[in-house]
């Protein structure tokens, strides 16, 4: 399945060649294996950044505050990432544009693409916040937060939602950069927010006893530094995709496309989000220990998600490029490069957090109770992330072939239903934490399978396509 707006043949394009690019990469020529490696390390590096910020917070309430603000800040997660991940899939759309801009050599739509990214981010974000502000209470309850710890968990959700304009700017232009192999400057940019949002973490919530406000307020402080770094590196940027802030507009072809591969994308994350809700209800009837524990948990597993889906990104950005440059071999290349490097990185990863598990888990909160909550989350998902990560780089080469809806279905097939459906009668039989959250291995292993099937015969048509041609 094709772009239609890269239907026409390259030979007779009016499109000028590209700048040649300070901080891109030629993902279409190249030695394939180093520049994946070159690609993936930075993004590793910046999910790191982003779990020890996120894990400042969480730190630093559990330390500094009382449980039931660690347990306010945790609950939350599911919730704000039902929004937040919906605009991330739609910044997918963006990323898969711009990667195929950039191997087509197609300026135009670059330049197009940027614009409309910038804009269609900030919207995205106003709207959030406005959603956030409306119903941030109702869900709270709907997921049965217990009544000492709703109050503190609204309050975080309402300042929280006043940085997601700044947030959505950043996620959208980042992906642009991304997509042209420029993975160092969003990285860097991440570093001198996050720096921000610890210093004001300790000074807002250990200095003035802020609590779930201070996390909420250096987290928003944090978006608006990473936001206008990113702007900035875009507007001077020495190629096509140079933000010119006064031709900022969406482009109807651009959004109409964007909608089309980021959609799908978006509504298998908030999918995915709204499966966890239910998860996290069920985790809130253990009550607000275990809540705390598995907060916690969750922001360790998040080290492992979040590196190992590095490989997400960079399966969509070479298969992005190599389908817009229309490489074939490069494209089946780059799936089983990112997919080994993606199953071998998550299984290490999770083998060696298990095994320092009780320590990681005790700079979060010292309680014993908490801890041993933690341990039981962390020993039924962990030993397992590879095969989540094999089935993010199958999702992501699915997208960048053009098979979005089809990526969405067997994902949510695969995952959010079976997982529902888990709690619904595995979990209502055996009533413990561990057959809960058993239900997160078991839809993995089922997708990959499905994801994987469904890529082979993408991948099939796709060369047919293009030796047709």
């Amino acid at each position: 399945m094709a772009f239609s707006i890269f239907h026409h043949k390259l030979e007779g394009q009016k499109h000028q060649s590209n700048v040649p690019k300070r901080h891109g990469m030629d993902m279409c020529n190249g030695p394939l294996g180093v520049q994946i490696i070159l690609y993936v390390i930075p993004l590793i590096l910046t999910c790191l950044l982003q779990f020890t910020f996120h894990a400042a917070d969480i730190i630093v309430v559990g330390r500094y505050a009382s449980h039931r603000a660690m347990a306010a800040v945790g609950s939350c997660g599911a919730f704000s990432h039902i929004m937040i991940t919906f605009y991330l899939g739609l910044s997918t759309g963006i990323n898969v544009i711009v990667a195929r801009a950039y191997g087509a050599k197609d300026n135009t739509t670059l330049a197009n693409a940027t614009h409309t990214a910038i804009l269609t981010g900030f919207l995205c974000g106003l709207l959030g916040t406005v959603i956030t502000f409306i119903i941030a209470r109702p869900v709270l309850k709907l997921m049965q937060t217990p009544d000492d710890v709703i109050n503190l968990a609204a309050r975080y959700m309402h300042l929280y939602g006043l940085g997601l304009p700044f947030m959505m700017v950043n996620t959208f232009g980042s992906s642009v950069l991304r997509a042209a192999g420029d993975t160092k400057r969003p990285m860097y940019f991440l570093m001198m927010g996050g720096i921000v949002n610890v210093l004001l973490n300790m000074l807002l919530v250990i200095v003035f006893h802020w609590d779930v406000e201070g996390v909420a307020v250096a987290t928003a402080v944090s978006q608006v530094i990473c936001a206008s770094l990113t702007v900035l590196a875009l507007k001077n940027a020495n190629d096509a995709s140079r933000l010119h802030l006064k031709k900022l507009r969406i482009h109807k072809n651009i959004f109409l496309e964007m909608l089309r591969i980021g959609i799908p994308s978006g509504f298998q994350s908030s999918f995915f989000s709204l499966s966890n809700m239910v998860i996290q209800s069920s985790v809130n009837s253990f009550g607000s220990l275990c809540m705390a524990g598995c907060a916690a948990a969750s922001n360790v597993e998040g080290i492992a998600y979040s590196v190992s889906a590095s490989y997400y990104h960079t399966s969509q950005a070479f298969v992005g490029q190599n389908y817009g440059g229309r490489n074939i071999k490069r494209i089946k290349r780059s799936i089983f490069l990112c997919g080994g490097g993606a199953l071998l990185l998550g299984t290490t990863l999770g083998l060696i957090m298990i095994c320092f598990g009780r320590p990681i888990l005790g700079f979060y909160n010292s309680n014993p109770e908490v801890i041993e909550w933690g341990m039981k989350r962390l020993y039924m998902i962990l030993c397992y992330y590879g095969i989540c990560a094999v089935m993010d780089v199958e999702s992501g080469s699915l997208r960048a072939l053009g098979y979005s809806t089809i990526a969405m279905v067997s994902t949510l097939m695969g995952s959010c239903v079976l997982r529902v459906i888990w709690v619904m009668t595995v979990f209502h039989w055996k009533t413990s934490l561990s057959w809960l959250i058993a239900c997160y291995p078991v839809s993995w292993l089922f997708t990959s399978f499905l994801s994987g099937f469904i890529l082979y015969h993408a991948y099939k048509k796709t060369k047919r396509l293009f030796l047709a041609k």
